[in-house]
């Protein structure tokens, strides 16, 4: 996985970005699996915006 690094506390951001605007209807499990393998895989940039699933994403 190849990082980029971000702000002053050069917090390293993967340059992959996992949306997640698609977990409304997904099990709390369901979620939590996806989020593990994209940790697992080296991932660590979510996209969480308030707006997905009319705020219940």
């Amino acid at each position: 996985m190849r990082y980029i690094t971000l702000g002053q506390d050069d917090k390293e951001l993967s340059e992959i970005v996992l949306g997640m605007m698609r977990i409304e209807n997904k099990s709390v499990k369901e979620v939590e699996e996806l989020v593990e393998t994209a940790l697992s895989v080296g991932i660590n940039a979510f996209d969480l915006a308030d707006i997905y699933g009319r705020g219940r994403c």
